[in-house]
């Protein structure tokens, strides 16, 4: 798994400090960086590793206070003084006359996606990262975890010519795609004669291009439509030879076990009992156990199955907060944190998003099943 896992707080890269801790409020560390201390205290930095900061030398005595802070306290060129709760406006920071002062500097290079520091996750607000993000299903399970699964069953009855084929790589490809394209469109039929009441989204067509490559992790359908995907896929595979394909006993068993767990909480109301927790726990677990082998499902999205798990008891039912109806809602908030002053970020956000919600019709979760 690479990059930053905010639940565990996991991390390869040493490189990489938690902006926050892992069972309390945000602290400004890693991305940001908290200076305070006396002007006329501070003490002459000594050397450090690395380059010295732009106009110091190490072990040169600074020339005023705040230049033996920023030593000090290890702030690199480029880290931007941000607005908090002890600095609101970042333009009275050459004014400051009263020491120790607390300060937070973002460190830029340390950034992803990520331009600002979230002001809902505050310890004024009681906010913290590690209890109130949840795992989305949307995302985590459709668009990732059962995608993936999706896509290496799909390459590998390609390969093992279930779909038939012949000639060259490029020509097997395009037989298998077609030939799938006509049994999908046909289960779909089968299957709504065996569920007439069942809403299933479907695939509208089937190309090369929607395959991605061998190599590739996803299979490009919408989240909706992966179940579907899915559900045919395991079909598919209950009817393969297992001398054709000899993973095909793992890979149905695995499948099952995901439909199984969609299917418990589609089922469940928003508190789960402890036997439907204990069951979503055999049917993922099985999951894992029976994919590890298979190093294309080892994704980030996989690793966070273990967190869904781990939070049932406390955010309860997954389906009940997953996204399907206000994804939309997205670009609308993305919208409001453009263009805004820093001096007043926090402020204006809030504000815009308040007003917003004001005049949209999407404010409440509602649960879209598939």
């Amino acid at each position: 798994m690479s990059g930053l896992c905010l639940v565990c707080w996991e991390c390869p890269n040493p490189n990489i400090s938690p902006p926050w801790t892992r069972h309390g409020t945000p602290e400004p560390t890693a991305a940001a960086a908290v200076t305070q201390g006396d002007a006329g205290a501070l003490p002459p930095p000594g050397p450090s590793e690395g380059d010295p900061p732009s106009g110091l030398s190490a072990g040169e005595p600074p020339q005023t206070p705040r230049r033996a802070t920023v030593t000090l306290l290890h702030l690199v060129a480029g880290d931007r003084l941000e607005p908090s709760e002890h600095l609101e406006n970042v333009g009275l920071f050459e004014h400051i006359d009263e020491f120790p002062k607390t300060v937070m500097f973002w460190r830029v290079s340390l950034e992803f996606s990520t331009r600002h520091r979230n002001p809902l996750f505050s310890r004024a607000l009681g906010l913290d990262p590690a209890e109130c993000l949840v795992v989305d299903v949307l995302h985590q399970m459709y668009l990732g975890v059962m995608n993936v699964f999706c896509h290496d069953v799909l390459w590998l009855l390609i390969r093992a010519l279930h779909f038939g084929g012949a000639g060259t790589a490029d020509e097997i490809l395009e037989v298998a795609v077609m030939t799938c394209r006509q049994k999908l469109l046909q289960w779909y039929k089968t299957r709504h004669a065996m569920y007439p009441t069942e809403e299933l989204t479907r695939v509208s067509d089937l190309t090369t291009s929607m395959l991605s490559d061998e190599d590739g992790r996803k299979v490009k359908t919408k989240a909706a439509e992966t179940w579907g995907v899915l559900l045919f896929l395991l079909d598919e595979l209950h009817t393969v030879k297992l001398d054709i394909v000899p993973d095909a006993t793992d890979l149905l068993a695995a499948g099952r076990a995901l439909e199984n767990t969609i299917c418990l909480w589609d089922n469940c109301e928003w508190r789960l009992t402890d036997k439907d927790i204990q069951s979503s726990y055999d049917y993922l677990t099985k999951f894992l156990q029976l994919t590890h082998r298979f190093e294309h499902l080892h994704t980030p999205k996989r690793h966070l199955c273990t967190h869904l798990l781990s939070n049932l008891a406390q955010h309860g039912n997954p389906r009940m907060y997953s996204t399907w109806m206000d994804e939309s809602l997205n670009k609308q908030i993305k919208k409001c944190c453009r263009e805004l002053s820093q001096t007043t970020f926090d402020i204006v956000l809030l504000a815009s998003v308040k007003e917003l919600f004001k005049t949209c019709n999407n404010l409440h979760k509602r649960i879209r099943l598939v």
